[in-house]
């Protein structure tokens, strides 16, 4: 009987263990390249791109880009088909004033069907549908720079100057409806204080704090401070917040703060005046399918990207080798990721590839 025991034990410790590896590849995918927008893109003379500064994409998967050079819009289908472009530089509805080096484009696709492009040059955000016909604008308050992010409602989130809340909200007439997440759970640093002072980090900027808006209108904040995601409701009501504790982030990150930390040490030392700066900005946020899909940078240069679900379960990793930059990033319904290559003059296409763990590594 015992004789029996033993082996019964040892076949279920076989069948768990191959559970295991099955679950482990499944869990753990691989990004290909599968094709990048480059220069030639069309036959129009705006045919390669300046400064590109902003990404998004519809909910028919295709791709637009603003790029605040040719003060333009354009268009791509999902697979990087350039399909049309839209926008010039002036102060007339449907025109830009971004620049290459300030007032930055930034674009975004909204729950409600429409496309908002911040115009920092001109003051106001413009409202767009999907074909690039202009629908009306919205004056912005001074030194507006980041994302619009909008629900079905048309409701408008924006970062706050306020100081003591991290985002604001407007109604789809832009009057202001009030404001979300308290600064001091955004101030928060959980391997120590950046500066001796830091009441200057009390008005956020999108990297910092990064911001993004689900299918059923739940707004995503996610924290480069605090190191944490924080979801609000449709009535602006926090419904979930958890801590990133991923521990091959956590490792990394710790290693990246170390050689942070003695860079600080040898230019202090060499340069009269210096400031040092313990702070590090890891994650690039993104929603699609009503996942949360949060990119980071790890110190070996290889790009990893976590994806929860809105309760904080972590479901898959995706992995990026071999492209050096990836500032701006954005994830279609239907599987692509769209990415800055070459110091951001191409956009690369990434798709997952299944089971990648059995191709050879050489292949990414």
């Amino acid at each position: 009987m015992k004789r029996n025991l033993n082996i019964l034990s040892f076949f279920l410790s076989i069948l768990f263990f191959i559970a295991s590896l099955s679950f482990s590849e499944e869990k753990v995918q691989y990004l290909k390249k599968v094709g990048e927008i480059k220069e030639g893109f069309s036959s129009e003379r705006e045919n390669f791109f300046i400064k590109i500064t902003g990404l998004c994409c519809d909910d028919e998967g295709n791709l637009y880009v603003a790029d605040s050079g040719w003060n333009k819009i354009f268009k791509f289908d999902s697979n990087g088909k350039f399909l049309m472009s839209f926008g010039r530089e002036g102060q007339g509805p449907g025109e830009f004033m971004g620049q290459r080096m300030s007032n930055h484009l930034k674009i975004s696709f909204g729950n409600d069907g429409k496309l908002y492009v911040n115009d920092p040059g001109n003051s106001r955000i413009s409202v767009f549908t999907k074909e690039g016909k202009f629908l009306k604008s919205h004056k912005t308050p001074p030194f507006t720079y980041d994302t619009p992010v909008v629900n079905s409602r048309g409701d408008i989130y924006l970062l706050s100057k306020s100081g003591i809340k991290a985002i604001d909200c407007y109604d789809s007439n832009f009057k202001y409806k009030g404001s979300l997440l308290d600064m001091e759970e955004h101030l928060q640093f959980p391997f120590g204080k950046p500066f001796p002072s830091y009441n200057y980090l009390r008005i956020p900027n999108e990297f910092e704090l990064m911001k993004s808006i689900t299918k059923d209108d739940n707004l995503v904040a996610l924290s480069n401070y605090s190191l944490k995601i924080f979801i609000f409701g449709q009535n602006g009501e926090k419904i979930n917040e958890f801590d990133i504790t991923e521990k091959e982030f956590i490792e990394d990150f710790k290693v990246r703060l170390e050689k942070l930390r003695e860079e600080n040490k040898k230019n202090k030392d060499r340069i009269k005046g210096y400031e040092p700066s313990n702070l590090l900005l890891p994650f690039k946020l993104l929603t699609a399918n009503d996942k949360l899909k949060v990119i980071y940078m790890r110190s070996d240069r290889t790009f990893v990207i976590y994806e929860w679900s809105d309760t904080g379960k972590l479901f898959k990793k995706y992995y990026i080798k071999g492209e050096p930059f990836i500032s701006q990033s954005c994830f279609n319904e239907i599987g692509f990721i769209y990415t800055l290559i070459d110091k951001g003059m191409r956009i690369g296409i990434y798709k997952v590839v299944k089971n990648y763990l059995k191709i050879k590594e050489k292949e990414v």
